[in-house]
């Protein structure tokens, strides 16, 4: 389905062109797979509402469930599309989305058709490593790329040897060629590992432009540009890698607002249970000052409770017995006893951390347009460059009286250097690592886009509404004024009396 297919208006089922009372305009938005309603509340509940937006949906919408995977390796974004195509071939499967960038891949199913096993198995099978994703197994950016990184550097180093030996011995020896054959395996062997495996799915990436680009140097005699060019798009790697890697941390970040353990009472005994071993009916005790556990139902006590995590408002709410409280709020003032309502998987935080995961897949439109565009553009420029060698060279031989002989390593050295700044990959590479990066920032101060394109469409925003209270004010109370001896005393006056400044 195309992303770009505009939504339509829609009118519930029943008798045609008949709209309930109080709703103004529906559209179904089938890209997404949303519906927007705007009604009058006046006239219409909620619960209505509700009704209503399941009238409008289609049947099959409802037995849709989402899959978060996590997508291994490192291949082009040109290669992660050619998975996505893959995937929504596969019966069962309504939607995919993909990116080697962030390393997810979300796959939209009908869980009447499969199962999410079957989903991993059928998605593997279609040539992508994919797993699916947990937190549990994420690790610290020097585990997972200190490797890379480390070749990185020794590419630095060996290319910094090469050169030094390279100008002692006023030439090429055997040893400055060995130094420079270190910095091309140390340098090049992600790039080529990568450039293989978009290879195999007949894509051509900027991976294989840079290895070529540094072949090429080394074969006209310019080792040393050519490990150069490959330490600084292995160093790119890195860093992109670093730069994602911190938008991860940010996302495990929010399992920080969720306790670990929770002091629940089972019968006649109390225990202090890991969260993911309560479950539904569990009567849990919160203390002031602790974080609520899981979502749950106030069961004794009433308490003042802050919700400024969940819902952005900084003022704290007050709960009493039948009121619900979520994960993550804080009970500040009284004890509570609560009723677990939803389990840990089922939590509001971890709705949060699953809609930023998926967040990482949902491409901004500048960047699927790159994506898109990156396989052309590099069979453009091998095009090109082929063309760049073999015209100068065969030319001349038709038409001598008006083309000049040129020395093959003159037009070679000319058509490499071509190449090289011909390359898309500053563009491809910084346009991803920047939307995921913003993503990542932006969830580290409790503000979550649901996708690239959504952060994207805030450059078009040119009116902003703020909810004043704990946006444009701290939302926090304090003392102004203070009842002394049956006057009323300002505080300001106070200061301004005594000099101090408040």
């Amino acid at each position: 389905m195309s992303d770009t297919k505009p939504p339509r208006d829609a009118t519930p089922p029943g008798n045609p062109g008949e709209v309930p009372p109080g709703v103004l305009r529906a559209s179904v938005d089938e890209a997404r797979h949303s519906v927007t309603i705007d009604y009058d509340p006046s006239v219409i509940t909620d619960e209505s509402i509700r009704d209503v937006a399941s009238q409008l949906v289609p049947e099959e919408k409802s037995v849709l469930g989402k899959c978060l995977l996590r997508l291994r390796g490192r291949a082009s974004e040109a290669c992660a599309m050619r998975f996505e195509r893959k995937a929504e071939a596969i019966p069962g499967v309504r939607r995919a989305r993909a990116t080697f960038i962030g390393g997810v891949m979300t796959v939209t199913y009908n869980h009447q058709v499969l199962t999410p096993e079957e989903v991993v198995e059928k998605v593997s099978a279609t040539g992508a490593d994919v797993r699916p994703l947990t937190r549990e197994e994420s690790k610290p950016w020097y585990r997972t790329n200190g490797v890379e990184a480390a070749c990185t550097v020794l590419c630095l180093l060996f290319t910094i040897a090469g050169w030094y030996v390279h100008r002692r011995a006023a030439g090429d020896t055997p040893f400055s060629t060995l130094w420079y054959v270190l910095a091309y395996v140390t340098g090049g062997a992600f790039g080529v590992r990568a450039s293989l495996r978009s290879l195999r799915q007949w894509t051509i990436d900027v991976d294989l432009l840079m290895v070529l680009a540094a072949l090429g140097a080394a074969f006209v005699g310019a080792p040393l540009e050519g490990a150069t060019l490959l330490f600084l798009f292995s160093i790119s790697n890195v860093l992109q890698e670093f730069a994602i890697d911190r938008t991860r941390r940010a996302i495990r970040s929010l399992m920080k607002m969720r306790p670990e353990n929770a002091l629940t009472r089972r019968g006649e005994a109390t225990a202090l249970l890991p969260v993911e071993q309560l479950v539904i009916g569990d009567i849990v005790l919160v203390r002031p000052g602790e974080a609520i556990p899981l979502d749950s139902e106030i069961v004794e006590g009433s308490s003042a409770v802050n919700e400024a995590s969940v819902t952005g408002e900084s003022m704290p709410v007050l709960k009493s017995a039948g009121d619900p409280v979520f994960a993550g709020t804080i009970n500040q003032s009284g004890g509570l006893e609560i009723r677990v309502t939803r389990l840990a998987k089922d939590s509001t935080i971890e709705k949060l951390i699953r809609m930023v995961e998926e967040a990482q897949s949902e491409k901004a439109g500048a960047q699927r347009f790159l994506d898109r565009a990156e396989q052309g553009y590099a069979c453009a420029v091998l095009a090109f460059t082929l063309a760049l060698i073999c015209g100068p060279s065969i030319l001349p031989h038709l038409f001598p009286q008006f083309l000049e002989h040129q020395s093959f390593d003159q037009i070679f050295y000319r058509a490499m250097t071509v190449m090289v700044v011909a390359s898309p990959c500053a563009l491809i590479l910084s346009t991803p690592a920047s939307i995921l990066s913003a993503i990542g920032g932006a969830a580290r101060r409790g503000v979550l886009f649901k996708g690239g394109v959504h952060l994207e469409q805030t450059a078009e925003v040119e009116v902003v509404a703020f909810d004043k209270t704990g946006t444009l004010t701290e939302g926090k109370p304090c003392v102004t004024d203070a009842v002394a001896r049956g006057r009323r005393v300002s505080l300001d006056e106070e200061a301004a009396k005594s000099g101090a400044h408040t």
